[in-house]
């Protein structure tokens, strides 16, 4: 993926050779034609270089402009966690939040009708049908980062997040049966540039030690067979940046459980991945807001937190 350090070496590439003609062409001037001519010389070059340059310049910048960078994002997940509700009001954030120097617009009309579609049914007050194994959706966003006032710098990005259904989480569990039958899903995972681990925190309040123990051992399994296939040395991290999500954190505050009851609940699988990934956080997320009374969507939906993962790892690129 073509990053700011890319464009920086490019243009210092350009001018470290327009500098070396430079002096060259100074140099044999001077020498054929003596100091009389030199400094008349050294001004018409200066200026074809320059003229030259800015040509480069240009032609790199529209380059650039023509072809942004593709930043494929996974997420992983048990089935009901809330992913698809998740992305759904992901994209909708997208349109409608203002970040300073940060710009999103959904692209394509397959992710325009499926976001529209999926949030008349929440406002509806009907939950989002589980995604069915098999299945996929992309969901998929332009990004243009910072270079407001100085377009050459703008990072300009494809977003492109697949929906996968829960159960194929289990293709990264040499004890499953589709650790056997791998889809698309484990290449998208493994070839993606950032990864969102998604917990359902209605499932930690509400299971036994040692049911969200397993919950543990499966991501854990996943984050090891995730560094192994990207051939990272035991010695060191995975520069890959992983978010990991605590979706439905607003059930959080009518059951009486805090933020660091949650952390506490998954200890060994904090620790794997802040031993594992160079840049790692936590986020804490509603997708639509406190819920009704009979656990349907609410009728006015606030989403909590959403956007804030996509931006932080937009910014680390």
């Amino acid at each position: 993926m073509r990053t700011l350090r890319t464009r920086i070496l490019t243009v210092l590439a350009l001018g470290l050779g327009a500098a070396v003609v430079g002096i060259l062409s100074d140099s044999i001037i001077g020498f054929f034609f003596g100091s009389r001519f030199q400094d008349s010389a050294t001004l018409i070059y200066a200026f074809g270089i320059g003229a030259t340059f800015a040509v480069f310049l240009g032609y790199v910048y529209r380059l650039l402009e023509a072809n942004p960078a593709t930043f494929k994002l996974s997420i992983l997940g048990f089935p009901y966690a809330g992913k698809t509700v998740y992305l759904t009001l992901l994209f909708n954030q997208l349109i409608s939040t203002k970040q300073e120097d940060i710009q999103f617009a959904p692209y394509g009309q397959e992710t325009i009708e499926q976001v529209l579609r999926d949030l008349n049914t929440l406002s509806s007050g009907i939950w989002l049908p589980p995604t069915q194994p098999g299945t996929v959706f992309y969901y998929r966003a332009n990004a243009v980062i910072g270079g407001q006032r100085i377009p050459f710098l703008t990072q300009r990005f494809k977003l492109e997040i697949g929906d996968y259904a829960g159960e194929h989480i289990d293709e990264f569990d040499p004890s499953s049966e589709l650790w056997l039958h791998k889809s698309d899903y484990f290449n998208d995972v493994v070839n993606s540039d950032g990864i969102l681990l998604a917990l359902d925190v209605d499932y930690l309040i509400s299971r036994q030690i040692t049911e969200i123990g397993k919950l543990q051992n499966v991501f854990i399994a996943a984050i090891q067979v995730l560094a192994e296939k990207k051939g990272i040395d035991v010695s060191k991290k995975l520069k890959t940046p992983v978010a990991l999500l605590f979706l439905k954190t607003d059930l959080i505050f009518e059951r009486g459980i805090t933020e660091e009851m949650l952390l506490d609940s998954i200890p060994r699988l904090l620790n794997v991945c802040e031993n594992t990934f160079e840049k790692f956080t936590v986020f804490f997320v509603s997708s639509v807001g406190e819920v009704s009374k009979t656990g349907d969507p609410p009728e006015v939906i606030r989403p909590l937190g959403v956007v804030e993962p996509l931006i932080w790892m937009l910014n680390l690129v």
